[in-house]
C-alpha cells in the first residue's frame, strides 16, 4: 500500500492475505511506520553566572558549600567535571546538580576545577571554580618576657591564640643563648652576663594556620657594693698602699679606674697607692669595679695627707711714729728645716721677705698697716702668719665755737679752734662755700645777704707733725615767717568779672607777692591784687605763689575761684519718622542758655547732619533703618549740655506682578521677566531656591535651559530696591513632555520553532528612548529596555501579544504593543513504500 505522509507522527498499518495452499483461514500482520520528526532546535550557549571564586577559612573548609549558577540554559544543567579526574577536582568537588564541596579540611592554598555543562535540549557551555582556603594568623600571648639574675638558670613557657591543633615552634634567632623547644619551652643557662637577650621565630598548627613570636630575657646584674677601706690617713714624706674591697661579687673582680691618678694609683686587682712625695692635703680616686657575670659597681676611696701646722709666735705686732723706719722679724714654731715667708696682703706700707724680715717705710702716716701670708717649710708644713704696724699720731679735737646765730641782713665773723695741736695749725674746707667761708687760719666769714637759714661748713685740720682732725660749724640765720590771711577763695558766674586781694601777716616793710601758677584765668599783681576777665567759662580755677618782704621773710599764698555755669538743656524735638526717598528737615532746640548756641555734632553723620545752628537735614537716599545723632551743645558763656535725635525712615512693601508662572514645553528653552510694584529705583533681585533649572538674574530676568525634563520647576526668592523697600517673589514652569507615537513594527510572523527578534521603534522622540514592557506576553516575549524584542523558539502555533510604555530623555511618553503570530510547521514530504 501507500505511506501516509500527509501528517507527522507514527502510524498503523495492517496487511490480510490469504493462504494458496488446500487449508483455509486467513493471516494478518500489522507494522508501524513513523511519521518525519520535527526538525531539532538550534543549540545555545550555556553562560556561568556567578559564583565563580569563593573564599573560606581553614577551620570552616571542611564545610564549605557553594552552588553553580547559569543562563540561556533549557531545563535542568547537568555539571561535569574534567580538570581533575571526577570526584576529586584537588580538594574541591563539584557534583552534576553543580553544588560545590570539599573532599575535607583544606590546607591553606587555592583550589581550582572546571568542566562542561549541558540541558536537556542539547544547550551546552563551560565553568570553572577557584577556593581560596586562608590560614587564621596565630597571635602570640604573653609571656613576651622574662627576667632573671646573673648565676641563675631560666625556664619559661612560650603561648599562642588562634590555633587549630598541635602547635609547633620553630625558632630563627637567638638560640647561642636562649633555646625555644618545638613545644615552645624556653630556656637560659646560668652562665649568662647582665644584659637584654632576644630570640625569636615562628609557629605553626596542624591546620596549616602560622604567626611569629619573639620573647626577651633581661638578665639582671647584682649591684656590687665597696666595703672597707673607702678612706685613708697617712703623713707626708710617707709612702701608702691600702687594698679595695667589694661584697656580692661572683668570681674574679676588675678595678678600673676614673679619677685621681697619678696622685692615687689604683691596679686591675684592687690595690691603692700613694708616693711619699705628696704634700699635704686630700687625694680622692674613683672608679668602677665589675665581676666576671657582669655585675657592676662604683668604689671611691680618699687619702689625706696631714702636714704639721706652724704656728707664729711673736712678734706679731709692732709700734711706730710718723717719720721713723721700722724692722722686725717673723717666727714660727714645730717647722721641719728652713722656713720660707710668703706675703699676700700689706704692701707696701709692709714689706716681709722670704726669711720673714718685716719693714716699714719712714713716710707712714699715722694709723695701722696690716700685712698676712702663709708660711711653709721644706716638708710641706704650713701655716699662716699676720703683723699689725701701729703709727701713732695725736688725734686734734675741736673746741668751741662750732656753732653760731644771727638775722637776715647781718654779716658775721668767728674764728675756729682744736686742742692737742703741736706747731701751725692748717684748716682745709671740703664743704659750705661759698656761703661760709673758712680761711686756712681758721677764720669764718659769712655775708650779710643770706636769706633765712642755716648754712654748714666743715673740713679737715693738720698739724705739722701730721697730727690730724676734722671740724665743723653751722651758722643759722633765722627769719619770720609770712602767712597769707582772707580772703584765699571767692565765686563769680559766667559772664562777670571779678577782683580781689591778698593780704599777709608777720612781714617787715614792703610785701612783694609771686605768681607761680594760675595765670591764664587769674592774675595776682606784685602787689597782690587778684583781677579775673568776663569771658572766664565755668569751672574751678586756682591760683599759688609765693610772698617775700624786704628783709628775707617769705611765705605762700593761694586763691581758688569758682565760676558757676547754668546746665542747658534740650528741648524739642528729640525724635522724627519719615519714608525711604524722601528728604527731612528739622532745627534742635535749648533752654537756659545764654546769648549764641554752638551745636557740636558726634555720632550720626553722614546719614542726620546736624549744623553748628541747630539745622537737622538727612538726604533724601537713606534707606529704610533707625538713624541716631547726638553731640554736645555750648552758649558762648560757657554754658554747656547734651542734645540726641533719632530719625525713624520707614520701608514701603514691594509687591509682586505678573509673571508669577509660565508653561513650557520639553526641548524648548525659556526666558521670562520678573516685575514688583511700589519699588523706588532699581531693583534687585536674589534667589534662594529653584537653580540651576531656573534661574533668576539681579535684574529678574528669567532662564530656564532647553534641557529640562517634563515637569514641575518652582523658583523663589526676595526683592530690594534701592532705597530698602522689601518684597519676595515665586515662579512655577510647567514643562509639558509631546506624546511619542509608535511606528513600524507593531506585528510580525514566524513559524513554530524558530526564534523571532525585531526592533521597537517610535516617531516624535528626541534624545535616548526608553522602553518598559508592562504585561509578560504569556511569559513569552520579552522587549529590553533598549527597544528590542525577543521570542524564543515557539512550537505551539497562534498569537502572542506584548505592551508596554515609552519615555525619552525629555520626559515625552507613550504607549506600545507588538502581535507576533506563530505560524504551524510544513508537513514533511510523504514517504513511498512498495
Amino acid at each position: 500500500g501507500t505511506l501516509d505522509t500527509s501528517t507527522t507522527g507514527t502510524h498503523t498499518y495492517t496487511v490480510t492475505a490469504t493462504s494458496s495452499d488446500t487449508g483455509t483461514g486467513t493471516a494478518s500482520i500489522s507494522y508501524t511506520v513513523a511519521g518525519a520528526p520535527p526538525p531539532p532546535p538550534t543549540p545555545k550557549t550555556i553562560t556561568q553566572t556567578a559564583p565563580f571564586t569563593n573564599s573560606t577559612t581553614l577551620a570552616k573548609s571542611g564545610s564549605f558549600t557553594d552552588t553553580l549558577t547559569t543562563t540561556g540554559n533549557t531545563g535542568a544543567v547537568t555539571f561535569v567535571t574534567t580538570s581533575t579526574p571526577p570526584g576529586s577536582a584537588g580538594g574541591v568537588k563539584v557534583s552534576s546538580s553543580g553544588v560545590v564541596t570539599t573532599t575535607g579540611a583544606l590546607p591553606a592554598g587555592t583550589y581550582k576545577a572546571s568542566g562542561t555543562d549541558s540541558d536537556s535540549s542539547g544547550d551546552t557551555g563551560t565553568w570553572t571554580f577557584s577556593l581560596t582556603v586562608s590560614a587564621t594568623a596565630i597571635t602570640q600571648i604573653g609571656p613576651t618576657t622574662g627576667s632573671t639574675k646573673t648565676g641563675k638558670a631560666f625556664t619559661g613557657q612560650l603561648k599562642v591564640s588562634g590555633s587549630s591543633g598541635t602547635v609547633t615552634y620553630v625558632q630563627a634567632t637567638g638560640a647561642l643563648h636562649l633555646t625555644v623547644s618545638s613545644s615552645g619551652k624556653v630556656s637560659a643557662r646560668a652562665t649568662l652576663a647582665a644584659g637584654t637577650y632576644k630570640a625569636t621565630g615562628t609557629v605553626k598548627d596542624t591546620s596549616g594556620d602560622t604567626g611569629t613570636w619573639g620573647y626577651s630575657l633581661i638578665v639582671v646584674a647584682t649591684k656590687l657594693t665597696q666595703s672597707t677601706p673607702t678612706s685613708a690617713t697617712t703623713t707626708t714624706d710617707k709612702v701608702f698602699t691600702s687594698q679595695l674591697k667589694v661584697s656580692a661579687a661572683h668570681g674574679k673582680v676588675a678595678y678600673a679606674q676614673s679619677t685621681g691618678a697619678p696622685e692615687l694609683k689604683v691596679s686591675a686587682s684592687g690595690v691603692v697607692s700613694a708616693p711619699a712625695t705628696l704634700a699635704a692635703g686630700t687625694y680622692k680616686a674613683t672608679g668602677t669595679a665589675r665581676d666576671s657575670l657582669g655585675d657592676t659597681g662604683t668604689w671611691s676611696f680618699a687619702l689625706t695627707v696631714t702636714a704639721n701646722k706652724l704656728t707664729q709666735v711673736a712678734p706679731t705686732s709692732g709700734t711706730t711714729t710718723p717719720g721713723k723706719t721700722f724692722t722686725g722679724q717673723l717666727e714660727v714654731s714645730s717647722a721641719h728645716g728652713t722656713v720660707t715667708y710668703s706675703q699676700s696682703t700689706g704692701a707696701p706700707h709692709l714689706t716681709v721677705s722670704a726669711s720673714g724680715m718685716v719693714s716699714a717705710p719712714a713716710w707712714l702716716v699715722a694709723g695701722t698697716y696690716k700685712a698676712a701670708g702663709s708660711a711653709r717649710d721644706s716638708l710641706g708644713d704650713i701655716g699662716t702668719w699676720s703683723f699689725a704696724l701701729t703709727v701713732t699720731a695725736n688725734k686734734l679735737t675741736q673746741v668751741a665755737p662750732t656753732t653760731a646765730t644771727t638775722t637776715t641782713g647781718k654779716g658775721f665773723t668767728g674764728q675756729l679752734n682744736v686742742s692737742g695741736a703741736r706747731g701751725t695749725v692748717a684748716y682745709a674746707q671740703s664743704a659750705g662755700a661759698p656761703d661760709l667761708r673758712i680761711s686756712s687760719s681758721g677764720k669764718v666769714l659769712a655775708l650779710a645777704t643770706l636769706v633765712a637759714g642755716t648754712y654748714k661748713a666743715s673740713g679737715t685740720v693738720r698739724d705739722t707733725l701730721g697730727d690730724t682732725g676734722t671740724w665743723s660749724f653751722a651758722l643759722t640765720v633765722a627769719a619770720t615767717k609770712l602767712n597769707q590771711v582772707a580772703p584765699e577763695t571767692g565765686t563769680t558766674v559766667t559772664g562777670m568779672a571779678f577782683s580781689g586781694q591778698l593780704k599777709a601777716s608777720g612781714a617787715h616793710g614792703t610785701v612783694t607777692y609771686a605768681q607761680s601758677t594760675g595765670a591764664t584765668v587769674l592774675k595776682v599783681s606784685s602787689s597782690g591784687k587778684v583781677s579775673a576777665g568776663t569771658t572766664i567759662v565755668a569751672g574751678t580755677y586756682r591760683a599759688t605763689g609765693s610772698i617775700r618782704d624786704v628783709l628775707g621773710d617769705i611765705g605762700n599764698w593761694s586763691f581758688a575761684l569758682k565760676v558757676v555755669a547754668t546746665k542747658i538743656g534740650q528741648a524739642a524735638p528729640l525724635s522724627a519718622t519719615s519714608t525711604a526717598a524722601k528728604s527731612f528737615t528739622g532745627r534742635l532746640k535749648v533752654s537756659g542758655s545764654h546769648g549764641t548756641v554752638t551745636y557740636a555734632q558726634a555720632t550720626g553723620a553722614p546719614q542726620v547732619k546736624v549744623a553748628s545752628s541747630g539745622m537737622i537735614s538727612a538726604a533724601t537716599g537713606l534707606a529704610a533703618g533707625l538713624y541716631k545723632a547726638s553731640g554736645t551743645v555750648r552758649d558762648s558763656l560757657g554754658d554747656t549740655g547734651t542734645w540726641s535725635f533719632a530719625l525713624k525712615v520707614l520701608p514701603s512693601k514691594l509687591t509682586q506682578i505678573a509673571p508669577d508662572t509660565a508653561t513650557s514645553k520639553a526641548g524648548k528653552a525659556f526666558t521670562g521677566q520678573l516685575k514688583v510694584s511700589g519699588a523706588h529705583g532699581t531693583v534687585t533681585y536674589a534667589q534662594t531656591t529653584g537653580a540651576p533649572h531656573v534661574k533668576v538674574s539681579s535684574s529678574g530676568k528669567i532662564s530656564a535651559t532647553a534641557g529640562l525634563a517634563a515637569g514641575v520647576y518652582k523658583a523663589k526668592g526676595t526683592a530690594k530696591d534701592a532705597y530698602g523697600d522689601t518684597g519676595t517673589w515665586t515662579f512655577t514652569l510647567s514643562v509639558k513632555g509631546s506624546k511619542l507615537t509608535q511606528s513600524a513594527p507593531m506585528t510580525g510572523t514566524t513559524t513554530a520553532g524558530k526564534a523571532y527578534t525585531t526592533k521597537l521603534a517610535v516617531s516624535g522622540a528626541r534624545g535616548t528612548v526608553t522602553f518598559i514592557q508592562s504585561t509578560t506576553g504569556t511569559q513569552i516575549l520579552t522587549v529590553l529596555a533598549s527597544g528590542t524584542l525577543l521570542a524564543p523558539d515557539i512550537y505551539t502555533p497562534g498569537t502572542y501579544k506584548v505592551t508596554g510604555t515609552m519615555k525619552d530623555s525629555f520626559g515625552d511618553t507613550g504607549t506600545w504593543s507588538f502581535v507576533l503570530t506563530v505560524e504551524a510547521a510544513a508537513p514533511p514530504p510523504a514517504l513511498q513504500h512498495g
